[in-house]
């Protein structure tokens, strides 16, 4: 196999050599040099270089001077030999600025190619990239190729692209930036996933008792890990009270009657479903939550319940298959990647009977995580914020997504590619709450095989209203069928204005709390999608996102009682699936993948060479003819420190070791001891870092839910010591009973024995 074209990358070249019975060689050359000039045996785990010339053909390094470069320094690469062409046609200009005279071989001819590279001790040419890549920064000369070379050896990164950035300031010095497309696997994001889950529900239950059973709630309504994205508090259990009747409704409209539950965590549904079904089987990575329902169940519930610890795709060997239905509830986001999820889904439709559905519940809508992230940077921000702080907020909320975020589109996809599904039907979440959940997220119905869904009803012209009112007065009529499109949503009104200012016209609100009064003056504006399903008796109601895409609206059809369902104008899909999807695996930790690849880079290049700010990507963007498109990679996104109080220091060696542990996982210079971390940029991945490290820094075990609890340097330090005061304070009670136990055994023995001595 002969690779050439562009550099070869270590990861490649290692899947390349693995693969290939044969051998894999690595080929070099510029088309002004026929295509070839150099050539290398790939040899796997070792670093491809570009090897050595091939026959008739010279290849000389130099400086920038013209001199021959050592062995080990980086120089541009000049090719002569028998393959060098005459030049341009017509371009005697271009000609002789590339094709210039060998000066250690009369009446030879070089080609200058542009391209970096040095000898290697060994004689063969390691390849560094372009020469015009080549920048100055603080005095140095650097050969931006040479990092991305080091950075690719690291096993973190798959591709990386350094650049050197010149911020508008007064000085405008210059700084490298790294743009790193991380090298992870779905296997390595499921067991972190599987970490964080164990240590939640361990935790949950820690608190509840061994049996869950205490006064805290009810055992069947456990409520670990729902937390609010914005206070980092739980989420209230009256919302999601109500947030689990709409769901369980839903589901139990299919009219299941064997369920199998992939990621059933501590039993929410499954316990609510269980008595109407013949079986039950549930999956999840998490033996602790599988534990917790075995305990809780009755005899009765036990007979026809199977709980299996798996992860999602691992799909065989179930008894009560073939099922009518599968349930996905609110764990779609944690799964590595698109391309997982599509794979969970194919194996699930193979697992159910014609006629059934797979459900997936609670997913996270990719059109609305402008909107979303723009509620998080207002949140509790002040008033005086810049509107430039909010923007590189929702920037930076966006690029470390760590959760996969799906757009309609990926299911109507999905169904055109997969062929044992026959279509997919999209709702809003149901409730009057107006949170994260019922804005931003939605439903899906997978129809398995053929499906009454197939002779669906056609639609008559929409109806454009803003108002209940509106509706009603179209109800009027009694018609079978009424088909309204681009309805503004009641939920979303307010936020999506504030995200349109914010993207559009910075005039219009120059800081948080113009934006914020932008959003209360729109808030509510509408209608609340909840609201027609209890317009009238006579009607049902299906309720979906816009289909002309617009976030702030949405589309319903209110449909006479025994009518079939609508067939609903889908969106356009003509991509593959995963094209409507982030990549949440190559997100979510930039800033601990960034304190490695500093390190790593710190052992093989000097200081000056250590790029300041590290970027992580889906993808590297290309030019339409496949080449590295540098003018297209985004801004880089330093972090804004959001803080309601003037920045304080952490106090006391506890404060000092927490904040030193988030500054190093956050990459900031400061974190104050009053700054809410999850406003700094951390999440539930590099959260389980910090427990980790924190845990060891203290020599004891540090409970993952406290760092959610107490979110602040100073709020964690002072759980933390008040905690060690009560172990302590409990661990002295217990030696003073058990002082006090001894002596009073003591002075028992010792009357004991006066009788004894009396008695004789």
């Amino acid at each position: 196999l002969l690779v050439g074209g562009e550099a070869l990358p270590a990861e490649l070249a290692d899947q390349l050599a693995s693969t290939v019975s044969g051998s894999v060689m690595n080929m070099y050359g510029p088309t002004e040099t026929t295509v070839w000039s150099t050539t290398s045996a790939v040899v796997p785990g070792q670093a491809p270089t570009i090897g050595r010339p091939v026959a008739n053909t010279t290849i000389r390094i130099v400086d920038e001077h013209g001199q021959l470069a050592p062995i080990g320094t980086s120089g541009e690469v000049l090719i002569g030999g028998e393959g060098v062409a005459r030049g341009y046609l017509n371009r005697p200009d271009l000609t002789g600025a590339r094709f210039v005279p060998d000066p250690w071989n009369n009446g030879a001819r070089l080609y200058r190619t542009g391209d970096l590279a040095r000898y290697g001790q060994d004689g063969d040419i390691e390849f560094l990239g372009r020469i015009d890549h080549q920048v100055k920064v603080n005095g140095y000369r650097i050969e931006l190729g040479e990092i991305e070379t080091a950075l690719e050896r690291h096993r973190g990164v798959h591709q990386s692209v350094v650049v050197a950035q010149r911020p508008g300031t007064e000085k405008g010095v210059a700084t490298l930036a790294a743009y790193v497309v991380p090298a992870r696997g779905g296997s390595e994001r499921v067991g972190e996933w599987r970490d964080i889950w164990e240590e939640t529900y361990r935790e949950s239950l820690a608190r509840n008792g061994a049996d869950g059973r205490s006064p805290e709630g009810d055992p069947r309504f456990r409520l670990s890990g729902w937390n609010d994205s914005y206070s980092g508090e739980p989420i209230s259990e009256d919302e999601m009270s109500e947030w689990l009747y709409h769901t369980v409704s839903r589901v139990e409209s299919l009219a299941p009657t064997r369920v199998l539950e992939i990621g059933c965590g501590t039993g929410l549904i499954l316990y609510r479903l269980v008595n109407g079904v013949d079986h039950y089987t549930g999956t999840d990575i998490s033996s602790t939550a599988l534990e917790s329902i075995r305990q809780e169940l009755t005899p009765d519930e036990s007979v026809k319940v199977e709980l299996l610890q798996r992860a999602a795709h691992e799909l065989e060997d179930f008894s009560g298959a073939p099922f009518d239905l599968v349930v996905i509830n609110s764990v779609a986001q944690y799964f590595p990647d698109a391309e997982y999820l599509m794979d969970v889904i194919g194996r699930a439709a193979r697992l159910v009977s014609d006629g059934g559905h797979i459900f997936v519940g609670d997913v996270r809508s990719l059109a609305h995580q402008g909107a979303f992230h723009t509620s998080l940077a207002l949140h509790d921000t002040p008033d005086t914020t810049p509107v430039s702080d909010l923007t590189r907020a929702v920037e930076r909320g966006l690029t470390e997504e760590s959760e996969l975020v799906l757009g309609e589109e990926f299911f109507h996809a999905l169904v055109r590619d997969t062929p044992r599904l026959s279509c997919a039907d999209v709702s809003l979440k149901r409730g009057r709450s107006h949170n994260e959940l019922t804005r931003f997220r939605y439903d899906v119905v997978l129809h398995v095989g053929e499906s009454e869904s197939q002779a669906q009803l056609p639609l008559p012209a929409p109806a454009h209203v803003s108002t209940l009112a509106a509706v009603r007065d179209l109800l009027a009529a009694s018609p079978t069928v009424v088909h309204l499109a681009g309805v503004p949503n009641a939920r979303l009104s307010g936020i999506a204005a504030a995200a349109r200012v914010l993207n559009g016209d910075a005039t219009a609100a120059p800081d948080a709390g113009g934006l914020s009064s932008v959003l209360r003056a729109n808030e509510g504006v509408g209608v609340d999608p909840d609201d027609l399903y209890d317009i009238d008796a006579r009607y049902d109601v299906d309720v979906r996102w816009a289909s002309d895409g617009d976030v702030a609206t949405f589309d319903a059809v209110l449909r006479a009682k025994g009518q079939p369902r609508p067939r609903f104008e889908l969106p356009s899909h003509g991509e593959p699936a995963p094209a409507y999807a982030n990549t949440p695996a190559a997100r979510g930790d930039t800033a601990a993948l960034a304190n490695e690849l500093r390190t790593h880079l710190q052992s093989l290049l000097p200081e000056y060479m250590i790029p300041a700010v590290f970027v992580t990507l889906d993808r590297i963007p290309l030019t339409p003819n496949g080449k590295i498109d540098r003018n297209a990679l985004p801004d880089p996104i330093r972090r804004a420190t959001r803080r309601d109080t003037p920045y304080a220091p952490p106090r006391g060696t506890l404060e000092q070791q927490i904040g030193q542990i988030w500054k190093e996982l956050l990459g900031l210079d400061q974190v104050g001891r009053q700054d809410n971390i999850f406003d700094l940029g951390a999440n539930s991945l590099l959260t389980m870092q910090a427990n980790t490290r924190l845990s060891s820094a203290l020599d004891r075990k540090v409970p993952l839910v406290s760092m959610f609890r107490f979110p602040t340097v100073a709020s964690l330090a002072a759980h933390l010591d008040e905690a060690a005061s009560a172990a302590e304070d409990a661990a002295a009670k217990q030696r003073d009973s058990q002082r006090s136990s001894r002596m009073t055994a003591a002075a028992e023995r010792r009357r004991a024995l006066r009788a004894a001595r009396e008695g004789r």
